[in-house]
């Protein structure tokens, strides 16, 4: 947990950087991060190869497009990887403001996707906030508050947790039929309860002083309207932010 909680803190900060450069991430989810590796640098092919082992090639075959060979992926070590965390994965990256063909880059990862985007609403500082929260619940939780294993079902995962979606955002759902039940206000709903009991069913050790921190943070993020997020830089300096952290990394 305390390399966990500095990998929230030092992603948030990396994001800070970025929208104070005035760029939205538009992709941020599990695979833009990146644990750091011991540099090698210094070392010799030999000593290198005692670490990480030599390189396992096959030849590709003779009527690929180009001639080489096809090198296995590099299994780093855990004695090797670092505290220190990376952000990447810049492929979709925009500058803020920017009108983007696809709200949503399909199939991968769409659970780290705000709501909002499944509406026809461009990617903002706001919708890397919501992605940023779903990898900090998946740090501190182990896992994203809507796990469904198939993509038309999220929308109703999410909706179970924080109840019904704004009705002004009903007929402009952009991946697929619509589910007119997902703006239906009648529905009941108290997402911070919802919160609160996943919380408490995933880290029961903690104290309820802890869990609240960790509501607080969640619930002012994980909200349907971007405008009512907080932004990286309002989050590092919450109060509920600095208390949790604390705790980790004093």
């Amino acid at each position: 947990m305390v390399n966990r909680m500095s990998a929230a803190k030092q992603l948030l900060k990396a994001l800070e950087c970025l929208h104070k450069a005035e760029i939205v991430h538009h992709n941020l989810n599990k695979d833009s991060v990146m644990w750091g590796v011991a540099p090698l640098d210094n070392l010799n092919t030999k000593t290198k190869y005692k670490y990480i082992g030599r390189p396992k090639k096959i030849a590709l075959p003779r009527d690929s497009w180009r001639q080489g060979e096809l090198v296995r992926p590099l299994e780093v070590p855990k004695s090797l990887i670092t505290d220190a965390v990376y952000l990447g994965g810049f492929r979709l990256a925009t500058e803020a403001g920017t009108e983007v063909k696809d709200k949503v880059p399909l199939p991968l990862n769409i659970r780290y996707y705000a709501p909002e985007r499944f509406h026809n609403i461009n990617p903002s500082f706001a919708s890397d906030m919501w992605s940023y929260m779903c990898l900090f619940s998946q740090l501190y939780l182990n896992c994203v508050p809507w796990q469904c294993p198939l993509r038309f079902m999220m929308l109703s995962c999410m909706v179970e947790v924080l109840g019904p979606m704004p009705e002004q955002w009903k007929g402009h759902y952009v991946c697929g039929e619509c589910n007119n039940s997902w703006y239906d206000q009648s529905i009941t709903s108290d997402p911070r309860s919802a919160l609160e009991r996943l919380i408490q069913k995933e880290r029961p050790e903690t104290s309820p002083t802890e869990r609240n921190h960790v509501l607080s943070l969640m619930s002012r993020v994980f909200c349907y309207c971007p405008e009512d997020r907080l932004t990286a830089t309002q989050l590092l300096q919450d109060a509920s932010f600095k208390a949790l952290m604390e705790i980790y990394c004093p």
